[in-house]
């Protein structure tokens, strides 16, 4: 499929990516088959050298922490969801500064959803919610500018911000909405994958591909279906990776081009139990039972009447995808995270294997249970560990390269 400019506004863009459900052709492509190194590129540690953690005694540390980020001068910089505000940490793990606080002015926050280091150590934040806000901060933490991703329709509140590039520019993909049906259907719908300018001033469509799963009932039977196949994608300072996470393929793509190449490997998918899907069933239910907790009788509408008889209905895949994430490190390899089911992140270790852009392999590592990694930089990675609690930390691990490209 060819990039290229869109000339068209946004909202056109976004009502026709979230209602077609049409596939997209496939790319042409170069296969370059998987290849293994005997000596391994790269080195990652066992263990964390670097945990930031709430401590329930002194008050200390960060609160729900949903982005981490290493500055150039090693000091991490943690998105407290729950203290709604950005803290500095040294590299000795000591408190540094706050910014931000709870409200509507210039560098408050309603809510903090997410976290990038840009360019010079430029940090951008982002609200979800209805405000869909973005705010820019420079490495001390002194605001800058903020703006939003709403248009004068509201048609741009359905993107999802993904990543944000070296140079300000901001990757977001459409959000397909779930509406009620009067037959229930399961359908894939396309999504678009878009690059904003840094003012948020114009895109370009990068993309296509299919969503996950939608299954769409009467009434409030609606939801995406567990296990489901979904779009993945990651970008480096000039190109996009894509995959569906069902196969042991990614693409590549430079911003403008029309040739693509793939990277392909063995890999032999595992199949759903019944026992998965009534974890999963019990982690939906408890979800509910936390978010509706102050309403009972909501709470039990919700899962009574909606939950359960979803699981029921839906058509449950019967095995798990292949790939959970793809990532770019600082040097442009390729990261990509197996997949692991949500009810047993906290508790399942997960594989990266990271290759450079010809499908050399550099290298095979276990991940922490329930670490997802924010950002790998040169000789570290940094992330955020969710336990079995729900208690986040942020931990960096050594990561040692020997002369990879």
């Amino acid at each position: 499929m060819r990039t290229k400019a869109s000339a068209v506004i946004l909202a056109a863009c976004s009502v026709a990516c979230a209602g077609d459900s049409e596939k997209a052709p496939p790319p042409p492509a170069v296969t370059q088959s998987a290849q293994s190194v005997a000596d391994a590129r790269l080195e990652l540690a066992r263990d964390p050298h670097y945990v930031l953690r709430y401590d329930d005694a002194t008050g200390a540390g960060p609160l729900d922490a949903v982005g981490a980020v290493r500055l150039s001068n090693g000091h991490t910089v943690v998105a407290s969801a729950q203290s709604v505000r950005l803290e500095f940490y040294s590299t000795s793990g000591a408190l540094v500064r706050t910014v931000g606080r709870r409200g509507k002015g210039p560098g408050e926050f309603g809510a903090i959803a997410a976290l990038w280091r840009t360019g010079a150590d430029s940090l951008i934040t982002f609200e979800g919610g209805l405000t869909r806000t973005f705010s820019i901060f420079d490495s001390s933490g002194h605001f800058a500018r903020s703006w939003t991703s709403i248009g004068g329709d509201s048609s741009m509140r359905f993107l999802i911000p993904l990543d944000v590039l070296p140079d300000g520019r901001v990757a977001a993909r459409t959000m397909n909405v779930i509406t009620p049906r009067p037959v229930a259907e399961t359908t894939r719908p396309r999504t678009s994958f878009l690059l904003f300018a840094p003012d948020w001033s114009g895109f370009q469509l990068l993309h296509h591909m299919r969503d996950a799963a939608r299954f769409q009932g009467p009434g409030e039977l609606q939801s995406e279906v567990p296990f489901s196949p979904e779009p993945l994608v990651a970008f480096s300072r000039d190109a996009i990776w894509f995959a569906e996470s069902d196969s042991a393929v990614v693409y590549h793509r430079q911003f403008g081009d029309s040739g693509v190449t793939s990277i392909r490997w063995q890999e032999a998918p595992r199949a759903v139990a019944a026992a998965d899907v009534a974890r999963e069933l019990e982690r939906r239910i408890a979800e509910a039972t936390l978010l509706y907790s102050n309403v009972p009788a909501l709470r039990q509408r919700v899962i009574d009447g909606a939950i359960r008889p979803l699981f029921q209905q839906m058509p449950i895949p019967g095995s798990f995808p292949l790939l959970g994430r793809l990532l770019i490190d600082s040097e442009g390899l390729l990261w990509v995270l197996s997949y692991v089911a949500p009810a047993d992140r906290a508790a399942t270790a997960r594989t990266a294997r990271v290759f450079d852009t010809r499908g050399t392999m550099l290298g095979t590592f276990v991940l922490r249970a329930g670490f997802e990694p924010t950002q790998i930089g040169r000789d570290f990675v940094l992330g955020i560990r969710t336990d079995g609690e729900g208690a986040t930390s942020v931990e960096a691990y050594a990561l040692r390269r020997k002369g990879a490209r």
